[in-house]
């Protein structure tokens, strides 16, 4: 159900400018970070349940080849139909924007990408890959809703602080969850 604020307490702020971003016919790209247990998660989930266009979550101590997997898998559940295996990050949101362009209808597209802290390193390119999906066609995609969520506070501030990406700007709303 969409908007279910049931079960949530506490998050009235929250839930108000999450809904008047779902509502505002513009695209947007939120980051959502805090400690771990603090509702994000729950939050994303409860307020917007079935209308997740995609949902993935990164996952610890496994490598980007099984993370890029991982992701294929998760992709070829919402599309129906086995997806290849992307090379990098890059290329697996090349296959979100496919699939999101693929949706004939009018509703708001969300797509979730949960813990994404887990999803970074040094050696790949997760960072360019959200770079060129936000900036070379999500910020222009009136009916995209990117939602970043992390439980590295220290992770988001350094890409806040060192532009990392060229995305972080880019934010049209970052939530903080002490």
């Amino acid at each position: 159900m969409l908007f279910d604020t049931t079960d949530i307490i506490g998050k009235k702020e929250e839930i108000e400018d999450l809904i008047e971003r779902y509502n505002s016919g513009r695209p947007e790209l939120i980051v959502l970070y805090g400690r771990k247990g603090a509702g994000k998660t729950f939050l994303i989930e409860k307020l917007f349940g079935n209308e997740l266009a995609f949902r993935f979550c990164g996952t610890q101590r496994k490598s980007n080849k099984v993370r890029l997997s991982d992701f294929a898998k998760s992709l070829s559940a919402y599309t129906g139909k086995e997806e290849p295996i992307p090379k990098n990050w890059t290329e697996a949101f090349i296959g979100i924007k496919k699939y999101i362009r693929s949706l004939n209808d009018n509703r708001r597209k969300i797509v979730f990408i949960d813990e994404i802290q887990y999803l970074s390193s040094s050696r790949n390119d997760l960072l360019n890959g959200i770079d060129q999906f936000w900036n070379g066609w999500g910020n222009n995609f009136d009916s995209l809703m990117l939602i970043i969520c992390s439980s590295d506070i220290a992770w988001i501030e350094k890409i806040k602080l060192e532009d990392i990406g060229g995305f972080c700007y880019r934010c049209t709303m970052g939530l903080f969850f002490p």
